[in-house]
């Protein structure tokens, strides 16, 4: 999973799991979009640093819809997907928050007890820059930790 620039300025989360919905309604899938647009999502800022959480919750038993997933930038929750909540709906591969629409499901991260969290990938893609220009990302004070932390406390 990532969180990322879907439709740049809007930052919106990208990930792959074992129940993710199809592009074209079928059987082909390429990840799907948590596009939040709820009041606290937030934008890219370019040449600023900031800071990304996440949390993920596995699903248990294993045959439950009960994973979570909870997206901080900055400290402030810009996202938090879970069984019941938040209303939405899907449009193929793509969930949008919609107030007055259904819940969400719940994730069903894994189906194997065995399954745990335990590799972490940290990357960098970039598909739109202009002819001649050169996007790069930097990466600092990385933390893998069972609670929330929140940003560094600046001076």
């Amino acid at each position: 999973m990532s969180y990322e620039p879907v439709e740049e300025p809007a930052m919106d989360t990208y990930l792959y799991w074992g129940d993710m919905k199809s592009w074209n309604g079928g059987t082909s899938c390429y990840g799907n979009d948590m596009v939040n647009g709820s009041p606290t999502a937030r934008n890219l800022e370019w040449d600023k640093w900031m800071c990304v959480e996440m949390m993920v919750k596995l699903n248990n038993p294993v045959t439950a819809y009960n994973g979570e997933l909870k997206i901080w930038q900055d400290g402030i929750l810009v996202g938090h997907w879970g069984p019941g909540f938040p209303n939405g709906k899907w449009d193929n591969d793509s969930w949008f928050n919609i107030p007055d629409a259904p819940p969400f499901q719940g994730f069903r991260w894994r189906t194997d007890p065995g399954l745990k969290l335990s590799y972490i990938c940290i990357e960098f893609y970039d598909s739109k820059s202009p002819p001649g220009v050169s996007h790069h990302i930097k990466y600092s004070n990385i933390v893998i930790a069972k609670q929330y932390i929140g940003p560094i406390k600046s001076n």
